[in-house]
């Protein structure tokens, strides 16, 4: 809308196409004219010869290659363009499973166990968690899974003490989001993937 003071009104912006195909349809004198040209000259030429070209150009022989070399050039732009946007559709949904997950761990705002996370790459606690001891993430004391120090003050995770009973208690560990994101990003680059990202 475009407001000159006194009032508001509507602009309307159409393509070049779209003003093709409203002078193609108009009933004034100058479209039906206009129409009479394209559908008389420029399209039977274009389907005889492969192209239309005015008097000016086929007279000037390096006018006419001039134009022929910007076609051959717009051509050229339009399909990088074109390979371009196949190339970004491509990424966007290699890059949609992606979001999906960060999006389920993003929504849950509470520390998991292990067992949890490995069920989502459809392992063990026992065999994910050695996996990440190979992966040089943590190590095993006594009976307790503890990060190397490298990771142990990055916020990755909380240590919660369990009573047995009197004289005992055992310490669990539980993985915060912004862990789990962390090991989402370190098992992808070995190419380990949730279940809901594998191809089937």
């Amino acid at each position: 809308m475009i407001f000159d003071g006194n009032q508001d009104k509507e602009t309307i912006i159409i393509n070049e196409s779209g003003l093709y195909s409203l002078i193609l349809s108009s009933k004034m004198p100058n479209a039906k004219e206009f129409k009479h040209w394209v559908t008389a000259e420029v399209l039977p030429t274009i389907r005889k010869h492969g192209m239309y070209a005015i008097d000016e150009i086929l007279e000037n022989p390096d006018l006419a290659i001039a134009a022929l070399t910007q076609l051959k050039e717009e051509r050229e732009r339009r399909k990088q363009l074109e390979c371009q946007t196949l190339i970004q559709r491509q990424q966007i949904a290699e890059m949609q499973p992606k979001a999906s997950y960060y999006d389920l761990i993003l929504q849950n705002k509470n520390t998991v166990p292990i067992t949890q996370i490995a069920k989502d790459y459809g392992m063990s606690g026992r065999k994910f968690n050695e996996l990440l001891h190979e992966l040089g993430v943590q190590y095993k004391f006594r009976k307790t899974w503890l990060l190397y120090q490298q990771y142990a003050e990055c916020g990755y995770t909380q240590s919660r003490t369990y009573a047995i009973d009197e004289n005992r208690s055992v310490m669990h560990t539980y993985w915060t989001q912004k862990g789990r994101l962390f090991l989402y990003d370190l098992l992808k680059k070995d190419g380990i993937l949730p279940i809901m990202e594998q191809e089937d």
